[in-house]
């Protein structure tokens, strides 16, 4: 269990995002194996046009998820925000709206937030690795399976089994959501469809 904050934000982010699922009652099999050490490596910061969302974001956390937002919000220019999907494959909409950044990857867990601006849907995607995904900010609406979309508020436990198919949709609220991925295959990126 991490026990210490460091100067470098991905290593506070790790220890504050652990203790925030061991409050939530999060599957106990997503904290096994947390890094205990947080010497992560240096990583470039990049900025995304998603980016711009946050700050209407941290206007719509809940009580529970404000500090973890914030805390995020505070450290979003030193981190490495990256897109899974290109223009080609999603369009130019998506792209400007969709984000990601990795806290840490250890050996069979991943753990970051994802960014997606408001009126923008995640069409249809599945990976190998299990996730539980926790909205912080904005009330999007998810859809697992062959299941409707349903709206899902900020707190709330989202659990994906390995390969089940699952989208997200916001309104007029961005989604600022922390994803933690355990399993294998942590290397893949999420399928389309």
């Amino acid at each position: 269990m991490p026990t210490h904050a460091t100067a470098e934000p991905r290593s506070e982010l790790a220890a504050v995002i652990f203790r925030f699922l061991q409050e939530r009652d999060a599957p106990k099999s997503f904290l096994a194996g947390w890094p205990a050490d947080m010497n992560l490596p240096k990583q470039p910061p990049t900025r995304l046009p998603a980016l711009r969302h946050l700050p209407h974001a941290m206007a719509v956390t809940a009580p529970e998820t404000e500090a973890l937002a914030a805390l995020l919000i505070a450290a979003v220019g030193a981190l490495e925000w990256r897109q899974t999907h290109s223009e080609a494959e999603l369009g130019r909409k998506f792209t400007e709206n969709y984000g990601w950044t990795e806290i840490f990857r250890a050996e069979r867990l991943a753990c970051g937030f994802l960014v997606l601006g408001p009126r923008t849907e995640y069409p249809t995607h599945r990976q190998a690795p299990e996730e539980i995904c926790i909205p912080l900010a904005g009330t999007a609406f998810w859809q697992r399976g062959n299941r409707p979309f349903a709206p899902r508020p900020p707190g709330m436990i989202i659990h994906h089994p390995s390969w089940l198919p699952h989208a997200m949709r916001t309104s007029d609220e961005p989604l600022l959501a922390l994803y933690v991925w355990r399993g294998d295959l942590l290397e893949g990126r999420p399928v389309l469809g």
